[in-house]
This record gives C-alpha cells, structure tokens and sequence, in this order.
C-alpha cells in the first residue's frame, strides 16, 4: 500500500481506534496477522492504544510476538518497554532448551539496545530514547512515583540502575553502532548525574553499584 494512502487510513481511522479500545479482540487480532507492508498502520494504532495510558500485559505480549516473528521498527518497542521486566519471567524455565535461548535473557535488557539504535543525532530519536531511559531507570527513593512521564513505569525492583544501562550500551556497541552507542551513554551519564543530584549522599550505593 502507497504510503501516502496508509496516512491518510492512519488519519481517519485514529477516532474508531480509541473507541474501540484495546482490548477489542478482533482489533488485536488483526494486529497480530497484519500483512507485511502493513506495519506502519500496525504501529499506529499502537500509538493509539498507549498514548494515554498503560500497555495491558495482553497487548506486550502481542508486541512482543510479532517483534520475535518480525524484523519490526524499534518503534514498536517504546510504548511496551517500561511494561517488560528486568529480568524475564522465561527464566523459570527449569530445563536447559537451546531453542528457547532467545528468551532467557531480561527483558528490558534484551530489547533497549534496539531502541537505542534508532539513534542518529535528530532531535526526535534522541526525545524518544531519554523518555525510554527516564522509564526504565531507577529514581531515588524519595521521588519515586511523583514524577509525572507519559510512559508507565515498571515496579521499582524490575528498574535498571545507571550503572546497568552504562555497562548494558557499552556490551551493545557492535549491535547498535558506535555513534548510537556515544549518543545513549551520553543520555546515560547525564541522566546519572541528575539522579546523584536530586538523591541524598546515603542512598548513592543504590545507584552507582553494579
């Protein structure tokens, strides 16, 4: 489908989107089965169903699915990614199955290095990746739950600390690309530092240990 004609549907179908809501069967099973070409409209009504409110666990695991079928847009990842646990629930697999690797590394660490990647130096990707890191970080105690973010935040347990997200860009580097790399651990160290600011001088183990 022309691109153009997949803006204009975008357009006009973005009020019956939010009426029907997400948890319309039907609608998410048209997003599951959408056909290649047809992700950008997939995307959108995702945008849809998150821009007000939290992923429900239904439509992560949807996301999801279609991100391990699919060679998708990292876009898709930025709505559900403060939804994802820091360590994923796979791992209470109790038997070794090569084929099930995949999924035995946490989530937020699996996937953040692909949004990361979207990277490249224009003021929309880098808002995108500081609302991600902002989501999925750990705040001081103090002020946890009273920042107010357009994306939902994980439990507090399930957070990375700056020092993971540190030490997860700097593994990812050959996956994401250097510049992108740079980008993300500039976002990271800045991001640090306004945690050490606003966190008393008792509390900045939580945050600077591995």
């Amino acid at each position: 489908m022309d691109v153009t004609v997949q803006e204009a549907i975008q357009d006009l179908i973005t009020a019956l989107i939010r009426s029907l809501g997400s948890s319309h069967g039907k609608l998410l099973t048209l997003m599951r089965t959408c056909p290649p070409g047809a992700e950008s409209l997939a995307l959108r009504v995702l945008t849809i169903f998150t821009e007000h409110g939290r992923a429900s666990t239904q439509l992560v695991a949807l996301v999801k699915a279609l991100i391990n079928e699919r060679d998708l847009d990292a876009r898709f990842l930025i709505p559900i990614i403060a939804e994802m646990d820091k360590v994923s629930r796979h791992l209470c697999i109790l038997w070794y199955q090569p084929s099930k690797l995949p999924y035995l590394q946490p989530d937020i660490m699996r996937h953040l290095p692909r949004i990361v990647s979207i990277l490249n130096g224009q003021a929309e990707p880098k808002n995108l990746v500081r609302s991600v890191f902002s989501s999925v970080v750990t705040t001081p105690p103090q002020t946890f739950g009273s920042v107010t973010s357009n994306l939902p935040r994980v439990r507090q347990s399930e957070l990375l600390t700056p020092a993971e997200l540190m030490v997860l860009l700097h593994d990812s580097e050959k996956e994401i690309g250097l510049k992108s790399a740079i980008e993300g651990i500039s976002f990271s160290l800045t991001l640090q530092s306004d945690l050490l600011a606003d966190a008393p001088h008792s509390n900045w183990h939580l945050f600077l240990d591995d």
